[in-house]
């Protein structure tokens, strides 16, 4: 990784050595979040300096997270910079001189092109999986390191989460609670879901990135046998999981003008479980953190 990255700043110096201001201009017109050539040139080469080639240094794991949100922003916001300044710069001169007329598709929305700049590509799709395999060890590589702490991180939100399934079971009425916590909260919450030996329809492994906007949501269910008898009511519960606005292939997407990703639909996380049955098992969980505080 390091040396596509060097590779990539050594181009990229080149070309802003030889480009005039205007030219660079021409490379991306209008850009967003207060930002311009010369901040984007010093944050990549902040990239490349948390990246040294060092056997004496030790690797933070952590600029893993810093090169691959540096990517998916740029991809996001600055796409055409980002597959142009890292051209060569006779291809990049060419392209320059070349006349953008003949470029332009009779359709009034042309939909964009596969992202042209394959070191750029290469770079994104190493920095995801270290990315996402970083992240994901960050709340504990084994299943008991996951629980412990799974339970540190999230035994506030759980507990406050049991009680209001509890709740809703005693309720005659419909009932909505929203919890908005952070992404680590979040990450050690699935743990905890895992670890609680709910049957879960997708596995530990299947869970990828979070982004913004992810959501879990626990669904409870009524349902009377027979409207008329004088039996008691049955209450289930299903989980549902969105990872939020993510995509795997950012390089290739179409972008509009609002350079957003949309919130991935939310998909059932398990099938009904009966509701005692689930929060016994959540309830387990904390039960495991009082024991571990004596």
């Amino acid at each position: 990784m390091y040396d596509i990255i060097a590779r990539l700043i050594a181009r990229m110096e080149r070309n802003f050595a030889r480009l005039s201001p205007a030219q660079l201009a021409q490379l991306q017109p209008d850009w967003c979040c207060n930002e311009n050539a010369d901040l984007f040139r010093e944050r990549w080469k902040k990239i490349l300096s948390s990246f040294k080639s060092d056997d004496s240094v030790v690797y933070d794991p952590a600029k893993a997270g810093e090169l691959y949100d540096s990517l998916k922003y740029d991809a996001l916001h600055n796409r055409c910079f980002l597959e142009r300044i890292f051209m060569s710069s006779e291809d990049l001169e060419r392209e320059l001189l070349s006349d953008p007329d003949q470029q332009t598709s009779e359709s009034e929305y042309p939909p964009d092109p596969l992202f042209s700049q394959q070191d750029v590509r290469t770079l994104y799709y190493k920095a995801k999986q270290l990315f996402d395999f970083v992240t994901r060890n960050e709340y504990g590589i084994e299943p008991e390191q996951r629980r412990k702490i799974g339970i540190q991180a999230s035994v506030p939100l759980l507990r406050q989460l049991i009680q209001d399934l509890q709740a809703v079971r005693n309720e005659s009425q419909a009932r909505t609670c929203f919890y908005f916590t952070k992404k680590s909260h979040i990450y050690t919450l699935l743990n905890l879901v895992f670890l609680s030996n709910m049957p879960t329809m997708a596995s530990y492994d299947k869970v990828g990135e979070l982004d913004y906007l992810t959501h879990i949501i626990f669904e409870v269910y009524e349902r009377k046998p027979d409207a008329d008898a004088d039996v008691q009511r049955e209450y289930s519960v299903r989980i549902g999981f969105s990872p939020g606005a993510n995509c795997f292939h950012v390089l290739d997407i179409n972008i509009d003008d609002t350079h957003a990703l949309k919130v991935l639909p939310r998909k059932n996380f398990t099938h009904h479980i009966p509701l005692e049955s689930a929060i016994s098992m959540l309830q387990r969980l904390v039960e495991d953190d009082c024991v571990t505080e004596k």
